[in-house]
């Protein structure tokens, strides 16, 4: 298990390329590389009750986050991810359709390239955070559940090489790059679909 020190040493060393990110801002990328950190770091050995204790620290400071650390923008965006009806025809439009286009997939989906949400850009940026929007439109349920079983095949084909690697080294790099992955993914299908 990683001791005090260790974990002390990994935070500094993640901590300057978070900062850096987040000031340019992109907060996103920043808090990705918080969950690669954690990920590496729980399968190094650390103690969810340390876990534990880290996350406690994490949402106590939230407010002092929120106040002092974040521009504007940003808490706007964050109150618009939460609540999209707040803002429906400015920042919360692009959620509010992305929910209107998956639902609008039912079960089968409209066909490749026969969607009317994606195709007629009612979801102005189809091409980009909400690509699995406009996926589950044309495709459907069943094409969302063959998308997502492809994921889980990525993300247990990397566990199985993490299991493999021949030094520990390479074991936490794979865990670290399928962290990064899977909150991605985590985070764009849930915001797309309404779940988060």
């Amino acid at each position: 298990a990683p001791s005090g020190r260790d974990l002390a040493i990994a935070g500094a060393l993640t901590a300057l390329p978070v900062l850096l990110v987040a000031k340019q801002p992109d907060l996103g990328t920043a808090v990705t590389l918080a969950f690669v950190l954690a990920g590496v770091a729980i399968l190094a050995g650390m103690r969810l009750r340390v876990a534990g204790i880290l996350l406690a620290v994490a949402v106590l400071s939230a407010p002092v986050v929120w106040k002092f650390a974040l521009q504007d923008y940003q808490r706007g965006r964050i109150l618009t991810f939460v609540d999209p009806a707040r803002d429906p025809l400015g920042a919360g439009y692009q959620q509010i359709q992305a929910r209107i286009t998956v639902g609008s997939g039912g079960l089968w989906g409209k066909g490749f390239r026969k969607g009317t949400q994606g195709q007629l850009s009612f979801l102005p940026v189809a091409h980009n955070d909400f690509i699995f929007s406009v996926l589950a439109e044309e495709q459907g349920f069943v094409g969302v559940l063959v998308v997502l079983g492809l994921y889980a095949f990525v993300a247990l084909r990397a566990i199985d090489t993490a299991r493999r690697a021949r030094d520990r080294l390479g074991a936490l790099l794979v865990v670290g790059v399928l962290s990064s992955f899977l909150f991605q993914v985590v985070y764009n299908v849930s915001m797309s679909a309404g779940l988060a």
